[in-house]
């Protein structure tokens, strides 16, 4: 059972106590440094990508080729990491170290890694986030069709872990209704199951400015008692925006003024700014995300 489900004191000290006991100070640090890991921008910009879809959207991401004749064609593999993160983010720094760093075992295909668009270069670009996983999925199906026209690859296929793995689904599901035949395979790794859930439930339990009330909790309720690691995802968000989400946003677009957070304004920033992306893409009649 989750620690966030444990209601009993005494199993809840249980439960603190074993987590505490099995600390490994070493690893624990080797962990935090690769949660705060980032892809150098300065190592992939000229890797870096735009695509202007058709109803104004700009999708972005780096774009790393495999070499080969110029008589091959190579497979293409979409991926995207999820909450909060872009084409510098940390999973997309961790996946770039696994399995495109070293020639010798680099991945024998060309990989596309878009920007989510939760992220900070979605917003700076756009001037509001993605509604969720079926608008992330359409972006991808342009996209796709976009790069089939362009490389013309050997076969098309998707990665997409948490929020993303959902974009994955969403986005065979739509290539097989419209009988577009854009993918051959995806692949969705730890999928979030809905965004209300995640990260709703985190961004519910997150304190907001006095006499405000976190906007969160009229879709998604915390657990009833605030548990460790409960505390550790809502430091975890923070993190995400302070180190990723603003300075990705900066460097993505110098010239766009943003909004100055504290970690009690992001639950109000990023639900306001979703209901703004949804009232552009559905029209004014939507009031909110879901």
């Amino acid at each position: 059972m989750p620690p966030s489900e444990v209601s009993d004191p005494i199993a809840r000290a249980g439960v603190l106590a074993t987590l505490l006991a099995s600390i490994d100070p070493i690893r624990l640090f080797e962990g935090v440094r690769a949660a705060l890991k980032s892809l150098a921008p300065e190592d992939v910009r000229d890797y870096e990508h735009e695509f202007a879809l058709s109803d104004g959207t700009t999708v972005g991401g780096i774009f790393l080729d495999y070499e080969r004749a110029a008589s091959q064609t190579t497979p293409l593999l979409i991926a995207s990491f999820g909450f909060l993160q872009d084409r510098w983010g940390t999973e997309a720094a961790k996946f770039y170290d696994l399995y495109l760093g070293e020639e010798e075992t680099r991945l024998p295909l060309d990989v596309l890694i878009l920007d989510h668009p939760t992220s900070g270069p979605f917003y700076a670009a756009n001037g509001n986030l993605s509604v969720g996983a079926y608008d992330d999925a359409r972006m991808w199906l342009e996209v796709a069709q976009h790069a089939r026209r362009l490389l013309r690859p050997s076969s098309i296929h998707l990665l997409g872990v948490s929020m993303s793995g959902q974009t994955v689904v969403h986005a065979q599901i739509e290539d097989r209704r419209l009988g577009l035949s854009l993918f051959d395979s995806g692949l969705a790794v730890s999928i979030a199951p809905d965004f209300e859930r995640a990260p709703g439930t985190q961004l519910a339990s997150l304190e907001t400015p006095e006499g405000v009330d976190n906007p969160w909790l009229q879709v998604a309720q915390p657990s009833e008692s605030k548990s460790l690691v409960d505390s550790i995802q809502a430091e975890g968000v923070w993190m995400l925006m302070s180190n990723q989400f603003l300075p990705n946003a900066e460097r993505a677009r110098p010239e766009v003024e943003l909004p100055p957070l504290t970690p009690k304004d992001v639950p109000g920033f990023l639900l306001s700014s979703f209901d703004d992306r949804l009232a552009r893409v559905r029209g004014p009649s939507a009031t909110r995300w879901q």
